[in-house]
């Protein structure tokens, strides 16, 4: 199965619309990016052991509470908050360094991958597994995870300075303001 397409994308060009497959029958490529993306998202956990995948499944992608889950896998509260959090920590690490949509430095492109993705069977144009139903856009991910990573830019830039200290007592000053002392 090969596809039929003016000239690849420059890397990380996530616009590739794929406009037919060699058999006949036309796709838009968003659909199958999509799917390659979610896959891609969920075989990212596979660098994680069972036990800090099942802690990062459960307290970050299901959003469990953390007490029912510790409970859940028979650990204390404080040791399913570590494990949630060196879960999370491996998943980004991970991610940043193989994910174009992470990182734009990174090596994968799903626009790229995808041809190969479709010739070795792990995207199927005719079963879309996972980017259907109410499953955002791949663009729309893709503009989402910008958008995240600049307002944390921004917010790092804002947030960058050096240790402030309150003038005066404040917890005092909202004390008194709750008491009607202050108008």
């Amino acid at each position: 199965m090969s596809f039929v397409t003016s000239e690849l994308p420059a890397r990380n060009d996530h616009s590739l619309l794929l406009d037919r497959v060699t058999f006949g029958i036309i796709f838009l490529a968003k659909p199958m990016l999509n799917e390659l993306r979610m896959s891609c998202t969920m075989a990212m956990l596979l660098c994680l052991d069972r036990k800090h995948r099942i802690a990062y499944v459960l307290g970050d992608i299901l959003e469990f509470d953390h007490s029912e889950t510790a409970e859940i896998l028979e650990i204390s509260q404080a040791n399913f908050r570590k494990r949630l959090s060196r879960a999370r920590s491996d998943v980004v690490a991970f991610t940043a360094n193989r994910c174009g949509i992470a990182n734009t430095k990174a090596k994968c492109s799903c626009a790229r991958r995808l041809p190969a993705a479709v010739k070795s069977g792990r995207v199927d144009p005719k079963h879309i597994r996972y980017a259907g139903g109410d499953a955002p856009d791949y663009h729309d991910v893709v503009a989402m995870a910008q958008k995240v990573e600049w307002e944390l830019t921004v917010l790092k830039l804002q947030t960058a300075t050096s240790s402030l200290s309150c003038p005066q007592d404040f917890g005092t000053a909202i004390a008194r303001i709750f008491e009607g002392e202050i108008r």
